[in-house]
């Protein structure tokens, strides 16, 4: 089921990729794809599911962008975003089946 839910959101992800018209590589869909990543940040936080390198790869996004570099930096943004919602899905798909060690509660 869990493979079924990530095979999901990867096709998922992949489509909307696919959506982006070529060349739309700009400020405006930086800021859309950098919106959908920290809400994506904040819903994996709020069950302690942000992965360790989350927050760097957005940092890096944001300068990549201010750079003029969209491409990479829509990039590396997606990229984060991905690895919230796994670190989302990890959580809530363990939840309840071990005991979290008491430095993650």
């Amino acid at each position: 089921m869990k493979s079924l839910r990530l095979l999901t959101l990867s096709f998922a992800i992949s489509l909307w990729e696919l959506s982006l018209p070529v060349g739309a590589a700009d400020q405006e869909a930086f800021d859309e794809v950098l919106a959908a990543a920290i809400a994506a940040q904040e819903k994996a936080a709020s069950v302690s599911g942000e992965w360790r390198d989350v927050g760097k790869f957005l940092e890096e996004a944001q300068k990549l962008a201010q750079s003029g570099d969209f491409e990479t930096a829509i990039a590396l943004a997606k990229k984060a975003e991905d690895q919230c919602h796994r670190g989302y899905e990890q959580m809530t798909s363990q939840a309840g089946k071990v005991g979290l060690e008491p430095f993650l509660q």
